[in-house]
């Protein structure tokens, strides 16, 4: 039997909403460097974005179990543009050098 709790369903919600709402969304924590210089990365290239880093309050595990669900990946950041999951931190980098991040975005 598999068990949903009501902080496991908050969360997924959240989550969508994050995703929809922002042109950018990078999930975090921020402890680790592939995080710290994905967010460095957007900001020298002056993009906007929302940053979620779980490990801040009581939903880590819930936070980490959806977006596992979401993307079949356990690599953070976890990065979203227009609602379309991109990857990790080398994802964002070869799409910054190939010039499609740009593109992605207008």
């Amino acid at each position: 039997m598999s068990q949903v709790t009501i902080a496991g369903l908050w969360v997924e919600h959240f989550v969508k909403d994050f995703i929809m709402q922002n042109k950018v969304t990078v999930f975090s924590r921020n402890f680790l460097p592939e995080c710290i210089q994905a967010k460095e990365l957007l900001n020298q290239n002056n993009i906007q974005f929302l940053d979620v880093d779980i490990e801040k309050g009581d939903y880590t595990l819930e936070f980490d179990n959806s977006l596992k669900a979401k993307t079949g990946q356990h690599n953070y950041p976890m990065i979203f543009i227009k609602q379309q999951y991109i990857g990790n931190f080398n994802d964002l980098v070869n799409l910054h050098h190939s010039g499609e991040l740009q593109r992605m975005l207008q």
